[in-house]
């Protein structure tokens, strides 16, 4: 059920937003905006069927650390 309310959000949101950039023939915005729709999408994807995704805090402190120091 939650997956079926993501995936619905998610054209609505997806008709909404990309019919004013295809009638102003925004082609790199288009792009952009697809991008980052198609990130978002993957990832509340794999939170809503359950998936456990690794938190970046480990990376950035790990890259963060020689610096400090």
């Amino acid at each position: 059920m939650v997956l079926a309310v993501v995936i619905f959000l998610y054209l609505v949101v997806a008709f909404f937003d990309y019919i004013p950039l295809i009638k102003k023939k925004e082609k790199k915005e288009f792009v952009v905006y697809t991008t980052f729709l198609i990130i978002s999408f993957i990832l509340l994807f794999l939170i809503a069927i359950d998936i456990v995704l690794p938190s970046p805090t480990n990376l950035i402190k790990s890259l963060l650390d020689p610096i400090i120091k």
